[in-house]
């Protein structure tokens, strides 16, 4: 206890008092203190070791088991009273529960639950075992769904099929269910009704392990732009970068066997058409070059003209194994566009695709939309009569004297495309009509439509534009069939389809290509069916448009495609360009075109059109359209008021080339077979009209010396016999041009070492270093006069100095500059009195006429011919290559002068002039004449 104070005792009491109250309190002190010590020691010995904080019981047990504490110990010993209760609840619902479950549905009381389940499980087993008792492995089969429900009206356990539709049925909820085709039921031969097709679309059959929509890029960011399966692609310059398009395989390809890689290219690039800047390489599917093998298996040149590769691969060539999936690259170098078409990968070495093969097709099991003959209605018929015959065709009976009555069929066509009606009909008075479904008279397909007749077989067309005018836009049409007074009509068959040719091909496709042939398409231009959501490009008196890309087939415009933006009438031309871009030879026609998009088959309108021709429409207004991010993989020229030229007597609006897109396409057809027989007939008259007459070998004979030395033997116009020597000595050369131009060489060669006139120099003097052949001459004015007169004012004082008695070679290279009606116009006179000025002066004289890189009149080319052979001279004929391309300059070609001063080609017209392989094409032909 606290220590009692005893330093508080007043002084005042007496020691001996002080004295003994000190020692009382002191033994008070010590009693009590005893005491707590001994009742701490009691404490201690109870509790042993629990800690201190831990000694106060009362507040251990306000503790649960779970360590939740309470406020008070009443409280936990209510909580605990609460969940005794419960559990205590608990327990009574669930005996009664149990009890309850031990008796089933029928009032059966088990004396366990165990027993009603184990009870309850062997009664499944049993019924289960009876179903599958009742069930056949093999189901049970019947004719049809009739038959079925007939034998079993209430039905039964187990499944059965019906073998009309190869459809499954099993009794369910007190009823018969279709369950669909049974998995057991393959296809029966000829039992695919052309109902269950859609379509067969001949543009998606291919023979091909390639699929050109799986183009990978490769190191470029640049997409290869993939439409109707043709690829362009654009490098990047002084970079490797291209495409990969994958291949897959169904299995390895096996030792014997070989793949055959075929496709067609074309660059936009023709500067050298022997410069390789592409590649065709095999990769893995991880775009690493396959088993490690840089093997270059194609070069791509440059070049404007389709060229034609194919690449065999077997497995073990090049030391490569060949695998099912792997991808083709093809490796540009250059910053050009370079385009694959018809990119085919198979064992067939088939290059043309499904459609085209359709000669050696067997279509026995093609329909073509056929009409059924059995839905028909009757239309305006009183008491006629109507029968299927027993070979399905119809036989209408009409007993009326006068007045009309007929057929009617509803068919299903796409109203938005050309649709052909082809019918198969025997009757002497009849009539085919095109009606709505309201039975109102549309048009008449027998007056106006009728595109070709085979016998009995007439094919009707519908143009997309005529249903367009009609307004049908509901794609269900009634075609009605109607008599004319008393007769017999047979309708053996009709089909309406948006392809021509009758229901069942075997009767039309096979015989038709038999006896027509193949004939060669060219399709020129970029679709237009996304027109409309390209953005307008505006251009300052725009007039003509069209493809750089000309015509490949002397033959007839088969189709063109149009967007426009309002109804009525736009012109079109088909034409050449001459070498200033200029437009000649144009034949103009008209097309009426409905707002929208127009797909137009022309093919009877016989619009024809020449190789190295080309299409053009006016655009005034059409106008022209911004690319979008696909850009432009078919080049396009223009023509406005802002583009002219007036240069050497050329003057107008000429075509540039031009980075829009312009609204048409058009195709290109071969002449039918009938065409070429009647133009081979011509030729056939004209070649006999020829062989009258025997023309020695390039107007000359030659006789040798003893010493080998080569004479040619000429006679004079009084009949005079002589010799000169098959090797000139002395030349001259004169032209316009393309034998002298800026920087005195000819255009556009690239130096004066590459031009004609040097090549053929050079060949000369490697036979007879002595020869003397003249300075180049330019004689161009003589073709720009527009007179005899004129021309032969020139000839006295330009040419006549320049020819002596013992000039013996003169080539002429004249006529690419007579390209108006003035100059043509005493042409064929003139040229022919030319050679006969030079012959005069020059009686020895071997003359050959080079001619022409440029042609702007048809008729050009023969009245050379004419006045040459008419006057004993030799002509070079280089209009074979002059419209190629890869035989032409380009724009910005660097050229040399002779006196080192470099210059560019900066227009489109000198780039149309010969570049270095069209100089040395020039000079080949000039030197396939000579006798040395």
């Amino acid at each position: 206890m606290e220590k009692l104070k005893t330093n508080e005792l007043s002084l005042g009491l007496n020691q001996t008092l002080r004295n003994d109250l000190v020692d009382n309190f002191d033994k008070i002190q010590k009693g009590v203190d005893g005491q707590a010590d001994g009742l701490n020691k009691q404490i201690l010995d109870i509790l042993g070791k629990v800690s201190p904080q831990d000694q106060n019981e009362v507040t251990q047990a306000r503790i649960d088991a779970n360590g939740k504490p309470y406020d008070t110990l009443k409280g936990r010993e209510d909580a605990t009273q609460v969940t005794a209760e419960t559990a205590l609840s608990e327990e009574r619902d669930t005996s009664v529960e149990v009890q309850n479950a031990r008796t089933n549905s029928s009032s059966e009381t088990y004396p366990s639950l165990k027993d009603r389940m184990d009870n309850q499980e062997n009664d499944l087993n049993n019924s289960i075992n009876d179903k599958l008792s009742q069930i056949s492995v093999v189901p049970e089969t019947f004719a049809n769904f009739t038959t079925l429900q007939s034998k079993y009206p209430t039905g039964k356990t187990g499944l059965f099929v019906t073998a009309d539709t190869g459809h499954k049925y099993i009794w369910t909820n007190n009823t018969w269910t279709d369950a669909g085709v049974y998995q057991g039921v393959g296809i029966a031969d000829r039992s695919v009704k052309y109902e269950a097709v859609d379509y067969i679309n001949f543009e998606s059959i291919k023979d091909n392990y390639i699929n050109d929509s799986k183009t990978k890029s490769w190191f470029t960011k640049n997409q290869a732009i993939v439409a109707d399966h043709l690829i362009n692609f654009r490098g990047e310059q002084n970079k490797d970068t291209g495409f990969m398009v994958h291949v897959t395989m169904r299995a390895p390809l096996k030792d014997n066997e070989t793949l055959y890689l075929n496709f067609d290219y074309v660059t936009d690039r023709t500067g050298d058409a022997t410069k390789n800047q592409s590649s065709v390489y095999l990769m893995d599917d991880s775009g690493n070059f396959l088993n490690g093998k840089t093997i270059n298996l194609a070069s791509l040149n440059e070049t404007s003209d389709s060229k034609h590769v194919q690449v065999k691969l077997k497995n073990n060539m090049y030391g490569i194994s060949i695998p099912t999936s792997f991808n083709i690259l093809f490796a540009s170098q250059s910053d050009y566009n370079l385009t694959i078409n018809r990119l085919t990968l198979n064992k067939s070495n088939y290059t043309y695709e499904f459609k085209e093969q359709l000669g050696i097709l067997n279509t026995d099991n093609f329909k073509n939309h056929p009409v059924d003959l059995t839905k028909y209605t009757k239309w305006n018929i009183v008491k006629d009569k109507v029968t299927i015959l027993s070979n399905g065709s119809l036989l209408f009976t009409r007993t009326a004297s006068d007045g009309d009555s007929g057929i009617t069929f509803d068919v299903e066509s796409d109203v938005s495309s050309d649709i052909y009606v082809t019918t198969n009909i025997v009757c002497e008075n009849y009539s085919v009509w095109l009606m709505d479904t309201t039975n109102k008279l549309i048009g008449s397909l027998t007056q106006h439509n009728i595109l070709k007749k085979f016998g009995d077989v007439t094919v009707h067309k519908i143009t997309s534009e005529q249903l367009k005018f009609y307004a049908l836009t509901n794609n269900t049409l009634r075609i009605l069939v109607s008599v004319h007074g008393k007769n017999n009509l047979v309708i053996n068959e009709i089909s309406v389809s948006n392809q021509a040719g009758v229901g069942y091909n075997k009767n039309s496709m096979n015989q038709l290509i038999e006896n027509d042939g193949y004939r060669a398409q060219n399709y020129i231009g970029q679709q237009t069916q996304k027109i409309s959501t390209l953005s307008n490009a505006s251009y300052a008196g725009l007039m003509y448009g069209g493809y750089k890309r000309t015509s490949r087939i002397d033959g007839l415009i088969k189709e063109i495609s149009a967007y426009v933006p309002s109804s009525g009438s736009y012109k079109f031309a088909v034409a050449n360009l001459d070498q200033y871009g200029l437009i000649v030879n144009k034949t103009d026609f008209t097309l009426n075109l409905v707002a929208g998009l127009n797909r137009l088959d022309v093919e009877t309108n016989n619009i024809q059109i020449k190789e190295n021709q080309l299409l053009l429409m006016d655009l005034s207004e059409a106008g022209v359209f911004t690319p979008d991010e696909n850009g432009i993989f078919e080049p396009t020229i223009l023509q406005d008021i802002n583009h002219s030229v007036n240069q050497d007597g050329h003057g107008g609006n000429q075509l540039f080339d031009a980075d829009k897109i312009v609204p048409f396409s058009y195709s290109v057809i071969d002449k039918t077979n009938l065409s070429k027989i009647s133009e081979i007939s011509k030729d056939v008259g004209i070649l006999n009209d020829g062989l009258a007459e025997i023309i020695p070998l390039k107007n000359r004979l030659l006789i040798s010396a003893p010493n080998g030395t080569k004479y040619k033997l000429v006679v004079d116009n009084s009949g005079v016999l002589s010799t000169i020597s098959s090797v000139p000595n002395k030349v001259l050369i004169i032209g316009n041009s393309l034998t002298l131009e800026k920087g005195n060489i000819g255009m556009a060669a690239s130096d004066g070492n590459h031009d004609y006139y040097q090549l053929v120099k050079n060949y000369i003097l490697s036979a007879n270093p002595n020869a003397t052949v003249a300075e180049r001459t330019s004689f161009s004015v003589w073709e720009m006069a527009e007179n005899t007169a004129n021309r032969d004012t020139l000839f006295n004082e330009r040419i006549k100095p320049l020819l002596a008695t013992d000039t013996d070679m003169v080539i002429v290279q004249l006529g690419d500059n007579v390209n108006t009606d003035a100059r043509h116009a005493t042409f064929a006179n003139d040229v022919n009195k030319l050679v006969k000025n030079i012959r005069s002066v020059s009686p020895k004289a071997t003359i050959i006429w080079v001619g022409s890189w440029f042609i702007s009149y048809p008729t050009l080319m023969q009245e050379i011919k004419t006045a040459v052979e008419n006057n004993g001279g030799l002509l070079a004929d280089i209009t074979k290559n002059s419209k190629d391309t890869a035989y032409q300059s380009y724009t910005g070609a660097t050229r040399m002068g002779l006196d080192g001063v470099s210059f560019q080609v900066t227009s489109q017209g000198e780039a149309s002039h010969p570049g270095d392989l069209g100089h040395k094409y020039i000079a080949e032909e000039i030197i396939s004449n000579f006798d040395f």
